[in-house]
């Protein structure tokens, strides 16, 4: 009998949770579904036997030790600055975790570690990062074998509302972790573009996006995503000049978002007390080192246009009514309360994810393009293309690695070897999950 503990049940979790209580009585599972909001858990297995529900605060060392203690396995749907606790303590116990967010440097030190203790930290293996890891590496590994090298790799990823659910001028809905939304892209972005490296600091970088045409879809923007730089040794493209993974927004986001960040909305840090306070008061105190008397004069201090005023507008952040969240609160704390609100996916409310891979290499000195695309549409508010994709592709290697297995597979890795990979991209394809190629 094998034990598995999620830890988190929010919005991404439902396919995860899915799938392993599906396959649990099959492979002898032993599930356990844990968040600090026990009634949340408790909804994710209802009448369903093979699973439990418990309430654990990850705060809470002793509790979450224990309860990590008890697993053969534990996969973390935990805000990603949480990771790292479950993963000391994973580490601590001998048990294998599976997270879907990126590699944080703090996991990174426990490599050695994991691997003397003979356990896997598997992370990066969701939709972004994971589908565009597994996808990306076996169109490489295959233009490779036949004699390619790549010059040029461009990946792009973004979760959007379908054309039939897309109902307000931001052309966007929270189908994930709200405050991800509202931090996106903070750290700024380091990317190669035709021979030369560049870095996007966070207040320019939606500002510069880039347009790109979707097929099936229409016409999207991108900004750079992330560090694409460390993806040159992982993916083995020395030979590529240009080596880029951006996010797929609407161009409307792309002017509004740049507007906010320019404006300080979306900081963590210039923390003051909003209670009472009414949205627009909120906004003048949280922009109050912008020119201007309100939010049209602060606009045009920052160069932004009406295209910003019709969009920051439309929020309702310039309103008399009185924001509901008190105390000490980031600014950013404040709009992710905001857009919780107003970009709320509703009932029958359709999610898409776009995912799209442009690959230039060359074969005997002849040069060619390979492109890749996927579009995954959700169901509704609860199965959302989120959900499936960032849920399957790890509750499918978490039934591999339970199990036929990995060879040597232990300490801190992502999902970027031909053994996983292959196996797991058969089955999303089983599941609606694959790419056209052109």
């Amino acid at each position: 009998m094998k034990r598995i503990l999620v830890l988190g049940a929010g919005k991404s979790a439902t396919t995860l949770i899915d799938y392993l209580i599906d396959h649990a009585h099959q492979n002898q599972w032993q599930i356990t579904i844990a968040d600090r909001d026990v009634q949340q858990a408790i909804k994710k297995v209802e009448g369903r036997p093979e699973a439990t529900a418990m309430e654990l605060d990850i705060a809470n060392e002793a509790m979450r030790y224990s309860a990590i203690k008890n697993a053969d396995l534990v996969v973390s749907m935990l805000p990603a600055f949480l990771h790292i606790h479950a993963a000391k303590d994973c580490v601590a116990t001998k048990t294998d975790l599976v997270t879907a967010s990126y590699v944080s440097d703090e996991i990174m030190e426990l490599d050695v570690a994991a691997k003397k203790a003979g356990i896997l930290l598997m992370n990066e293996i969701g939709a972004d990062p994971g589908i565009d890891h597994m996808s990306a590496m076996e169109m490489i590994d295959r233009l490779r074998h036949e004699g390619g090298t790549i010059t040029s790799f461009q990946s792009y990823c973004g979760g959007l509302i379908a054309p039939e659910s897309d109902t307000n001028p931001w052309h966007y809905k929270v189908a994930w972790n709200p405050w991800n939304i509202v931090r996106a892209g903070s750290g700024g972005a380091d990317f190669l573009m035709n021979g030369k490296e560049y870095h996007r600091p966070y207040e320019e970088l939606y500002h510069n996006a880039t347009e790109l045409e979707v097929l099936g879809y229409g016409t999207l923007a991108a900004y750079a995503n992330r560090d694409s730089l460390k993806y040159i040794d992982t993916y083995a493209l020395k030979n590529a000049h240009t080596v880029l993974r951006a996010t797929l927004r609407h161009p409307d986001f792309m002017i509004g978002w740049s507007a906010m960040i320019s404006l300080g909305l979306t900081d963590d840090n210039n923390e003051f007390d909003v209670t009472g306070l009414t949205f627009e008061q909120w906004f003048l105190k949280a922009s109050k080192n912008i020119k201007g008397e309100n939010l049209a004069e602060k606009l045009i201090s920052i160069s932004a246009g009406e295209n910003a005023f019709f969009l920051i507008e439309n929020l309702g952040i310039t309103s008399n009514e009185k924001i509901e969240i008190k105390g000490e609160q980031s600014p950013g704390k404040v709009l992710q309360s905001i857009i919780v609100k107003q970009w709320e996916l509703m009932d029958d409310d359709k999610d898409v994810l776009i995912f799209h891979h442009d690959i230039e290499y060359e074969i005997d000195g002849n040069s060619h393009q390979l492109e890749s695309s996927m579009i995954i549409k959700g169901d509704n508010q609860t199965d959302t293309a989120m959900a499936k994709c960032v849920g399957l592709p790890m509750a499918i290697f978490i039934k591999l690695f339970l199990t036929t297995g990995f060879e040597n597979l232990t300490g801190v890795q992502i999902p970027t070897m031909k053994q996983v990979y292959e196996p797991v991209l058969k089955e999303l394809k089983q599941h609606g999950i694959f790419f056209e190629e052109k």
